[in-house]
């Protein structure tokens, strides 16, 4: 009997201390009592789990500084006949997940942010992860603006931070009124409404970084030099000097070809290394090198008319193969222009049944049956029997099946 009657009178005090506990609360949120509600420590990953049927989960997180908050999910990995609909909401900013863009927030620091979780599905979900990511706002030094075109068009409302990997280039920035641009701490100030200057890191494969530090409207462009890959020097027929810095990659050169032909190039006496490509045919050459046995100081290739030829030399040290020293190096570039007679593919200068032969036997032996002028003849960019045919019918109407 005393027994009970003890634990009567912890029950009432229990009972008596309900309404305390209670009021050190301004609410009490049921979602959070039932397990629908949960705050996070960290966004690196959310777990979710989540009873059978239609339901919802609620995350709170607040940020110690302002930023951008992204959060990632595999659809793949949910249950049968499970779907998601995710919204990241902060004050009155709120996005909803779309698997076609980037799902991602600003938000300020100190403000807490709601991650609502809607699932549709009778499956449960245990243990199902969500990955969330946390940088610095866009235009600042921790997440700075990529530029990956030659010529970038911006508009910024302060002090903004970019990243470029435009390395060994001349970079201008246009703008309106007074601004100062900074590069590797350097600060420029701008005159007549732009900064002209070159840029460049220790490493060239590396980026770089720049500040502009006023809001507006901003034009910036790169120019690599002449001879760089990104914007090739001119090849002439006749000489051509390239000079060369000290670690360079080569120096390039374009040139197309007006007419059929033959393309040479030839290096001088000297240590160098070059190739030729053929940029429209996808024919690339093979490096020569000036120590090579045997040496191979001339090239020579077919072009078709149209074709874009890239030439690419650099001076060499066979005791530092590895990095280019500083020179120049003065070469030939000769072009023969190849004429012919369509059809006359035996090279006896009258088009007749031999050629016919001599083209079927090309495809049969390519090797032992070259030919040196298109015979693509009915157009469908593949040389086969239907050419052969075409050929033959040149022979017989020459009129309704001309050579081109």
């Amino acid at each position: 009997m005393k027994r009970i009657l003890s634990l009567l009178v912890v029950l009432a005090m229990v009972i008596a201390m309900i309404p305390s506990v209670f009021a050190a609360k301004d609410s009490i949120d049921m979602d959070e009592l039932l397990g629908k509600l949960v705050y996070l420590d960290s966004i690196d990953m959310i777990s979710v789990d989540m009873a059978e049927g239609d339901g919802t989960k609620t995350f709170k997180w607040t940020p110690e500084k302002d930023g951008i908050l992204s959060l990632s999910f595999y659809s793949g990995n949910l249950p049968e006949g499970v779907t998601l609909a995710v919204t990241m909401t902060q004050g009155e900013n709120s996005v909803t997940y779309n698997p076609e863009e980037a799902f991602a927030l600003e938000v300020v620091a100190g403000v807490e942010v709601t991650i609502v979780v809607a699932k549709t599905g009778e499956a449960a979900l245990e243990e199902y992860p969500m990955y969330g990511s946390f940088v610095d706002p866009l235009g600042t030094e921790g997440n700075p603006i990529a530029l990956m075109e030659l010529e970038n068009e911006v508009e910024i409302e302060g002090a903004t931070w970019f990243l470029a990997y435009m390395n060994g280039t001349t970079m201008t920035v246009a703008g309106e009124g007074e601004f100062t641009v900074t590069v590797n701490g350097e600060a420029t100030a701008a005159e007549n409404g732009s900064v002209t200057m070159p840029v460049a890191t220790p490493n060239p494969r590396m980026p770089f970084l720049f500040t502009i530090d006023q809001a507006g409207a901003y034009t910036i462009t790169f120019v690599y030099p002449v001879g760089n890959q990104m914007n090739p020097d001119q090849l002439v027929i006749g000489e051509n000097t390239a000079t060369v810095e000290e670690g360079s990659q080569g120096y390039y050169y374009n040139w197309t070809a007006e007419v059929d032909g033959k393309l040479t190039i030839t290096m001088p006496e000297g240590n160098w290394f070059y190739v030729v490509n053929n940029m429209t045919s996808y024919v690339y050459g093979d490096w020569q090198y000036s120590d090579l046995d045997p040496v191979v100081p001339s090239t020579t290739i077919d072009v078709k008319a149209g074709d874009l030829i890239e030439v690419q030399v650099n001076t060499y040290d066979p005791e530092n193969p590895g990095r280019a020293p500083a020179g120049s190096i003065t070469f030939t570039a000769s072009f023969e222009e190849v004429t012919y007679t369509p059809g006359d593919l035996d090279g006896n200068e009258t088009v007749d049944e031999d050629d016919v032969i001599y083209l079927l036997q090309h495809l049969l032996m390519p090797g032992d049956f070259a030919v040196e002028q298109p015979v693509d003849y009915d157009k469908n960019d593949t040389i086969d029997e239907d050419d052969v045919i075409y050929l033959l019918q040149h022979l017989l109407m020459p009129g309704d099946f001309p050579l081109v």
